[in-house]
This record gives structure tokens, C-alpha cells and sequence, in this order.
């Protein structure tokens, strides 16, 4: 089956390819540490609305992003 962003092979157990799941796994990773570093308390989809105004946000990170931003809504 194909990831749910591009045409690679999807991994098992997961909608993403190798690089999109690392790339969920790493904004998830971070959330936490996010609410920490800025004493906040964001929702994920706030969390993901403020890297996706970010510059420097990595394209797989970017799609990503987007995705989830659609679950969210």
C-alpha cells in the first residue's frame, strides 16, 4: 500500500512511508517538549499550526502537518 502523502511504500501499522512516519514521530516526540520549553499548554493542533508558520520546517515535516491538521478538523 501507498503513504497516504507521496507513492513510496507505506510502512506497516502506518498510513506514512519511511520518512513521513519518522517525520509524525519526531513532531510528536517534540509536542511534549514544545509545552515544556514555553510553558504552555498547546493543543496538538495548535502545536501544529505554529510549525506550519515556521520557515525553517522541513518539507516532509510540512506535509505531515498538513495531514494531521485535516484529521483535526
Amino acid at each position: 500500500m501507498k503513504c497516504i502523502i507521496c507513492e513510496r511504500t507505506r510502512i506497516e501499522n502506518s498510513g506514512y512511508c519511511i520518512y513521513h512516519n519518522k517525520a509524525r514521530r519526531y513532531l510528536k516526540e517534540n509536542y511534549k517538549k514544545w509545552n515544556e520549553a514555553y510553558s504552555t499548554n498547546l493543543t496538538w493542533d495548535q502545536y501544529l499550526d505554529k510549525l506550519s508558520k515556521l520557515e525553517n520546517v522541513g518539507i516532509w515535516i510540512r506535509e505531515v502537518i498538513d495531514i494531521e491538521l485535516k484529521k483535526v478538523k
